[in-house]
């Protein structure tokens, strides 16, 4: 047994169940949260390539999507009992897969009849949900921060059932400062408020080497940490957990595992 499946199964006995894809107050929109969404730039995703840019989420005959599925109905079923909507997905350090799993998990709640989904591309240092759809945004979230740009410039309303993404731009050195401004605060409270039965999710970047996803991590209601099997080292494993609030980890997502059952 490898010194991350150790390391895993611990956290999972310890301080969290184990989310693994692979295995296993109505109210209405204020009139300003309307017309923003009103404002906000529609775009066309193509899915011609879906499958060669791993969105598998996009293809119903994917055992991958399957797996997806699977987690969108356990985040689901969690909302339901909790009530919680708003969640960080991150990952111990980078290449975990963290953003495709965001992504992946977005595509697949949208697609649901009755799900809205609002995507934040909250890596500040490295966006990159908006490259992974081949889409071109001209304002993001440090734009929003630094007081360059309305929430409605970084919206974008997808063809992809109802997904709307909060678009990320360029790299900003300074991410920890942002996202622990008090715009940042107010904006996560409109977000929420905006419609009490979206799901948000959060893509933050990784926590080895950055504060980011501690801070983000006040925001939300819980996290979903992001895993890959001969990718993720265990100090950096125990790094993550020693870090993130307890109380809020959901899961982990193993992301290895995904890949290896797609072929």
């Amino acid at each position: 047994m490898s010194h991350l499946r150790k390391a895993l199964d611990k956290a999972q006995q310890e301080r969290f169940d184990t989310l693994e894809p692979a295995t296993s107050t109505v109210a209405t929109a204020s009139a300003s949260a309307a017309t923003t969404d009103r404002l906000a730039r529609s775009v066309t995703v193509d899915l011609s390539d879906a499958r060669e840019r791993r969105l598998v989420a996009f293809l119903d005959d994917h055992p991958v999507a399957e797996q997806y599925r699977k987690l969108r109905t356990q985040l689901r079923a969690h909302a339901q009992a909790t009530g919680d909507r708003c969640f960080l997905i991150t990952s111990p350090g980078s290449g975990d897969g963290k953003t495709l799993t965001a992504l992946n998990l977005a595509i697949s709640m949208a697609r649901e009849v009755d799900q809205t989904v609002l995507l934040v591309d909250a890596n500040l240092r490295a966006p990159a949900v908006a490259q992974l759809l081949g889409l071109d945004p001209q304002a993001g979230l440090a734009d929003y921060l630094e007081g360059r740009a309305e929430v409605s410039d970084c919206l974008l309303r997808t063809n992809v059932g109802k997904l709307t993404l909060f678009a990320g731009v360029g790299a900003n050195a300074g991410a920890a400062e942002l996202l622990d401004s008090q715009r940042m605060r107010d904006l996560v409270a409109e977000l929420k408020g905006r419609y009490p039965d979206r799901t948000i999710l959060f893509d933050g970047p990784g926590v080895e080497g950055a504060a980011d996803p501690i801070i983000l991590s006040r925001f939300v209601d819980a996290i979903l940490l992001v895993v890959r099997e001969g990718t993720t080292q265990a100090p950096t494993l125990a790094q993550a957990l020693a870090v993130l609030p307890a109380d809020k980890l959901l899961g982990t997502v193993l992301t290895a595992s995904l890949e290896v059952a797609g072929g």
